[in-house]
């Protein structure tokens, strides 16, 4: 039987959690109480302003509850504001507030020490590979749940 420590996924899910441990921790340090989740979907509307509820969980690879309990934390901390979607009452999109605007705008060079620290005993070579092997295994497991799913 396989060790957990020679198992790439074991230690692909052990990575992203102790990274975003640490990098709750640097917030917390520096004066923000903001969770990284509720940090990656304010970057994520930032980025994509006329993202709705739905496009914004399949991107944070969570289930619509657990986005809707974050934006609704994000909402009451005056961090986005939820409108109806022109046309479409069932849909809501989300506009960042100016302070979750000043907010990302202070927290980028955070989250850029941050990866500098934990990258910073890799090459650039190492990471561009290793974000192809990622991409790769991304779209192995996608190919095999679509078979999955018209089955």
């Amino acid at each position: 039987m396989e060790n957990l420590d020679s198992n790439v996924f074991y230690n692909l899910d052990k990575c992203i959690k102790f990274y975003k441990k640490y990098a709750h921790k640097r917030l917390l340090e520096n004066g923000f109480d903001i969770s990284i989740d509720q940090w990656l979907i304010l970057k994520f509307i930032f980025e994509n302003p006329d993202a709705n509820q739905s496009q914004i969980a399949k991107s944070m690879l969570k289930d619509n509850a657990s986005v809707s309990r974050i934006i609704d934390i994000l909402i009451a901390k005056d961090m986005i504001v939820r409108k109806q979607k022109v046309g479409d009452k069932r849909t809501s999109q989300f506009k960042l507030t100016k302070s979750s605007i000043d907010l990302l705008d202070v927290l980028n060079p955070i989250t850029l020490m941050n990866k500098g620290d934990i990258m910073d005993s890799i090459s650039d070579k190492e990471v561009l590979k290793m974000n192809e092997n990622l991409k790769k295994i991304i779209e192995n497991i996608d190919q095999m749940i679509q078979k999955f799913e018209t089955k």
